[in-house]
């Protein structure tokens, strides 16, 4: 049985029960036959409901209940036709062979309450439960709460990646994806042409594509926008396809703590409370905000070996150690609208080749899932240029362009990471592995923590112990630092030292909720509770 079709039930045995004291009131001598038979016609209604919803010999546990509410509903029916409802005599005839009329009320009253009883505690009822991704890279936000409610008996769950299309810089839309066919292996999926959420109408839906027509690279489908899906579930509920980091004010942080979806949804999950001050500091606090923590990390919490994705990779098993370089959207954004267009990608070479110097390293080079299509959409004139780097990094032997979408692979075979930013320094701490971020905000000017990033390594920090004097360099001078710093911590690796570890550890630990593995699991019984706590209650 539908958590839906429970709750209609439930509210149609109320309407009787209300129907019957209408009728046994001594205010009511009018229309009481009509009232009866409309109370007949719910309960009958009632019985061919569970008699289709129910399985076992659960069905017939209401049925005997039912049909006796019926022959005392037919009896108080027949004294209606010539007797005032209120007068109490002895009726004469079965099955109440001398009751009362009174009696005949007060059994019913009795028997409905059980009924509403057993209503509100159906076990067999189910939530109807859908997750929609868009990109395959980014299943891992849902997996952990996925593998919850699929383990959940109350719960039937369906995975229906949606697809999405490219924007062309002019901001129509450009090439379809479909990533549905590129989930795990061990995550099965039900075609968006074969689900209709019109006529399915789930209790509860998970989305991570919270921007709506609002995204300048790619765009869902309009009857995917979060206010369509809001018309036809009883739940939706935006999970964040990231990590949230520091922000030196709120306005930067407030596409990340409120994009569009937050006033459609009923519920965003947050991973810190520091979010929720950051809501607040915008003047946006609103009561669908949970601060259960993030899926993310429990993706990557325990990592075992995925097996290798491709033959390459068995190239990590040629070196002393392998370092996973990631790339956010940001910078390229960032260092590409200024005077000098090509100024990201000369600083990609720098460091790449940083790394790619030492003979006992290999490098796992993983851009964001959106380079190429950000750059052909927001940054069309570098395209050749991007190609071009792409070719000549992934030209030398001990080099792996990372394209998978699963990026399991990538955080379990290399030993560190380097990053220009985004969500991966965060969840790659879960594994317990040195990491490096290229850039600095310095976080005595990070007035907005969302993750406590104080314990990670930072390039300029590995060469200059006052920030005052990093700032007083040219901004080519502190390319070449950083530059500098990545090479340290490339000797830092191979050397096998990681000072900072035990600092780290306990930053992360402390600035995000369940950050042991756990955030998925709480955030379906938050939500599941939520579903079925949304019910009348009759007692």
């Amino acid at each position: 049985m539908r958590r839906h079709v429970q709750k209609q039930l439930l509210e149609l045995a109320e309407a009787v029960w209300e129907g019957i004291r209408c009728a046994g009131s001594d205010r009511q001598k009018q229309g009481t036959e009509v009232i009866l038979q409309d109370c007949f016609a719910g309960i009958d209604t009632i019985d061919k409901a569970l008699s289709a919803t129910l399985y076992g010999e659960r069905y017939a546990e209401y049925q005997e209940l039912l049909e006796y509410v019926k022959e005392l509903l037919e009896l108080l029916y027949a004294e209606s036709k010539d007797l005032d409802v209120g007068t109490d005599l002895d009726i004469g005839a079965d099955p109440g062979s001398g009751m009362k009329v009174t009696q005949i009320h007060n059994a019913l009253n009795d028997n409905l309450a059980v009924l509403c009883r057993e209503l509100k505690q159906e076990p067999q009822v189910k939530l109807e439960i859908v997750f929609m991704p868009y990109k395959a890279s980014m299943w891992d936000c849902f997996d952990s709460i996925w593998k919850a409610a699929d383990m959940d008996d109350r719960c039937n769950v369906s995975v229906v990646p949606i697809p999405y299309y490219d924007k062309n810089p002019d901001g129509t839309i450009g090439s379809f994806h479909y990533e549905g066919n590129s989930l795990p292996q061990y995550v099965e999926t039900v075609n968006y042409r074969k689900y209709s959420i019109q006529s399915h109408r789930p209790d509860i839906v998970y989305i991570h594509n919270p921007y709506d027509g609002y995204n300048y690279v790619t765009t869902v489908p309009t009857e995917y926008y979060s206010g369509e899906l809001r018309k036809y579930s009883e739940l939706l509920v935006y999970i964040p396809y990231f990590l949230a980091s520091t922000y030196t004010d709120l306005q930067s942080a407030l596409p990340f703590v409120a994009p569009v979806a937050i006033v459609n949804s009923n519920y965003i999950v947050y991973q810190s409370y520091a979010q929720l001050e950051m809501l607040k500091g915008l003047g946006l606090y609103y009561n669908n905000a949970l601060v259960l923590g993030s899926p993310k990390l429990d993706y990557y919490a325990g990592l075992k070996e995925p097996g290798m994705p491709q033959e390459k990779w068995e190239t990590c098993r040629n070196f002393k150690k392998t370092i996973l370089l990631t790339t956010t959207l940001d910078l390229l954004l960032a260092q590409t609208c200024g005077d000098d267009p090509y100024e990201w990608i000369r600083y990609m070479r720098l460091f790449l080749n940083s790394i790619l110097q030492y003979d006992d390293l290999a490098v796992i080079w993983r851009p964001h899932p959106l380079m190429r299509q950000t750059v052909c959409s927001m940054r069309n004139d570098l395209v050749d240029e991007y190609d071009s780097l792409i070719q000549e990094i992934t030209s030398y032997p001990g080099c792996i362009l990372d394209e998978q979408t699963d990026s399991r692979y990538a955080l379990f075979y290399s030993d560190a990471l380097i990053a220009d930013g985004g969500s991966m320094p965060m969840q790659y701490m879960v594994t317990e592995k040195p990491v490096l971020n290229i850039y600095s905000n310095h976080f005595d000017q990070d007035l907005y923590m969302a993750f406590d990033m104080s314990g990670a390594y930072f390039a300029d920090q590995m060469i200059y112990d006052n920030w005052e004097e990093f700032l007083k360099l040219s901004k080519e001078e502190k390319q070449k630092s950083r530059a500098e710093g990545i090479r340290r911590f490339c000797e830092m690796i191979l050397r096998q030292e990681d000072p900072k570890k035990d600092e780290r550890l306990n930053a992360m630990r402390m600035s995000v909720v369940n950050s042991d593995g756990t955030a998925g699991e709480k955030i379906h019984k938050r939500i599941a509770a939520e579903a079925f706590e949304e019910m009348v209650d009759y007692e």
